[in-house]
């Protein structure tokens, strides 16, 4: 009974947390690029590769994720960057939208 006890805790952590994940996938990512009016001509003919990078490697498309250690967001941002550029805490950050977390890139 014990062990149920700490599983629904663990539960109601975890729920509220997931109920804000934002998932979204490589063409998400790909056009948020192509629509960034901060990317340059050279960065947007990269755009599929920054989707599917973003995917594969950085977030798993997760646009409000933590990494466990430096970096946050669908490209995964240092936070020391999201917090001397843009002056902004990590938490907030992850909580922008797929376009502006892309913009500020």
């Amino acid at each position: 009974m014990r062990l149920l006890s700490k599983l629904q805790a663990l539960l109601l952590l975890l729920i509220p947390a997931l109920a804000f994940a934002v998932a979204v996938t490589a063409a998400q990512v790909a056009q948020a690029v192509l629509n960034s009016p901060n990317a340059s001509p050279e960065l947007k003919q990269y755009a599929t590769a920054i989707g599917n990078l973003a995917i594969n490697v950085e977030s798993s498309g997760n646009a409000t994720v933590y990494n466990g250690t430096c970096c946050c967001g669908v490209l995964q941002m240092t936070q020391t960057n999201i917090q001397n550029i843009l002056h902004i805490s990590p938490s907030q950050y992850r909580q922008l939208d797929l376009q502006d977390q892309v913009n500020i890139r």
